[in-house]
């Protein structure tokens, strides 16, 4: 648990019961790389429960009295409102599979200045090469410009939960979240910055490093393994039959497209209030 004087913070760790296999490799390399991380963590399984030993883990189960499936914005929501008693949320996806030492000093510097300042989000890791920002007077952070792209974003975050709660829609799954959501984000006009990484201490390049490459910025992609994973799996002695999900091969665009189209159609209705960026 947190320490007095420390800023109060939840690890969301953002999951579904179909990545069980995920969550010890996720937990092995955060307490590999982030052995002193003392935050109460939320995990947002559906019907399973988890735990790992010398971690504060919830299991959140928000769907073991209901019948069956959840959207993936339904999950966050309940894990949201049911299993995490603090103002911040650090928001993770299981598959963003930790790589290097955490800075966990910037993530409090962080937290502080969104208490201070009211911030609402604070983006840690910058893969997304898409987004504008501008500088600040404190050189750890630049404000994210209003209209950029990606300002709502999956990557590891810290959240005002009151306002991530703001850009969650019941029907959409991730990818709409960040697409829709950032639409959404140009009328409510909340406050959105990203950590500089010219700011933090020359042993870190990155407050939370994980796993990524130039094909996706997660561990795994539409259910299969990114290549390379087995290096940084090894490299702590994690064991994973790579069988089972086999390996992620990038479609070519015109089907990647195709896939897109698929999943906003699936949902008109929210694809069409999503696009005009109703709150």
């Amino acid at each position: 648990m947190t320490h007095a004087g420390k800023p109060q913070i939840t690890l969301l760790v953002v999951t579904w019961d179909g990545f069980t296999d995920c969550w010890d490799p996720f937990f092995r390399l955060l307490q590999a790389y982030w052995p002193h991380c003392d935050y109460p963590i939320a995990l947002t399984t559906e019907r399973e429960d988890y735990s790992f030993a010398g971690l504060d883990i919830a299991s959140c189960r928000v769907n073991q009295h209901r019948s069956g499936r959840l959207t993936w914005s339904e999950v966050v929501i309940l894990a949201l409102e049911h299993c995490v008693a603090t103002d911040l949320v650090l928001f993770m996806l299981d598959d963003f599979f930790i790589s290097g030492p955490v800075d966990q000093p910037t993530i409090e510097r962080c937290a502080d200045l969104m208490n201070k300042h009211d911030h609402s989000c604070i983006t840690l890791t910058n893969h997304d090469r898409k987004r504008t920002y501008r500088p600040t007077e404190n050189p750890l952070l630049s404000r994210i410009d209003d209209f950029s792209p990606y300002r709502v974003t999956t990557s590891p975050s810290l959240w005002k939960k009151e306002a991530l709660l703001r850009y969650l829609k019941p029907v959409e799954n991730a990818w709409m979240f960040e697409k829709f959501g950032t639409r959404r984000s140009y009328r409510i006009k909340d406050s959105f910055y990203r950590v500089n990484e010219s700011a933090l201490r020359q042993d870190h390049d990155e407050v939370i490093p994980y796993f990524w490459t130039q094909e996706a910025d997660t561990g795994i992609v539409k259910g299969k393994w990114q290549a390379g994973i087995e290096e940084l799996f090894n490299r702590v002695g994690i064991k994973v039959d790579y069988s089972v999900r086999g390996y992620y091969r990038r479609l070519p665009w015109v089907l990647n497209k195709l896939y897109l189209a698929q999943k906003m159609l699936e949902n008109p209705g929210a694809t069409i209030a999503g696009l005009l960026g109703r709150p």
